[in-house]
């Protein structure tokens, strides 16, 4: 009798496999609830329709879950996930050739605080638009997470894996590359 209640009570208890799936669940849970709201923003902005958007942040998930054994480090979750964003949404730009609207973006509410308002607030959507999208990856996630999302610094630097000081030379070298393109002047083009 004893032999036949390890057994039952060995077989109901979760394998090492089975914990890891309810350890990654409750994780993948955590970091969805932290970060569906930005991706669907981001997507937006990328797509500048809701309903393709939240098809983006659908696919930004799923994706998510399916690759999460080739995530390096939580810490850099973020920045991996708003990677995926990003792809997902150029996919989806390439196949519908529409661009950005970056008009269905709200200014942010005190402009004295924003770095690049005296520089962009002459220029239209349009042109901001068109010079956005010629920005490195990286440099327009830091735009984006630091002037749409107005997030820190520092929060930036955490959601992107890297650290403030970094995050403050992509951010100076992407606004003096828009300052240039705004302007009219000839730039390379740097992907």
């Amino acid at each position: 009798m004893a032999t036949l209640v390890a057994a039952a009570s060995a077989s109901t208890a979760p394998s090492s496999g089975e914990r890891e799936t309810v350890r990654d669940t409750l994780w993948f849970s955590r970091l969805y609830e932290e970060s569906v709201d930005t991706v669907y923003r981001y997507a937006y902005v990328l797509v500048r329709n809701a309903e393709r958007a939240e098809d983006v942040t659908a696919d930004v998930f799923l994706k998510a879950w399916r690759s999460r054994d080739s995530l390096r480090s939580e810490e850099a979750a973020q920045a991996w996930l708003m990677t995926i964003a990003r792809n997902s949404a150029m996919s989806v730009l390439r196949s519908q050739r529409e661009d950005i609207d970056l008009g269905a973006i709200a200014e942010p509410e005190d402009n004295t605080l924003d770095p690049c308002h005296g520089v962009l607030a002459e220029f239209d959507a349009g042109r901001l638009q068109d010079a956005i999208r010629q920005l490195t990856a990286e440099q327009q996630a830091v735009v984006f997470l630091r002037f749409f999302e107005g997030l820190r610094h520092e929060q930036v630097a955490e959601r992107l894996g890297s650290n403030a000081n970094a995050i403050r030379a992509v951010q100076f070298r992407a606004l003096a590359r828009l300052r240039k393109l705004l302007q009219g002047e000839s730039v390379v083009h740097a992907h």
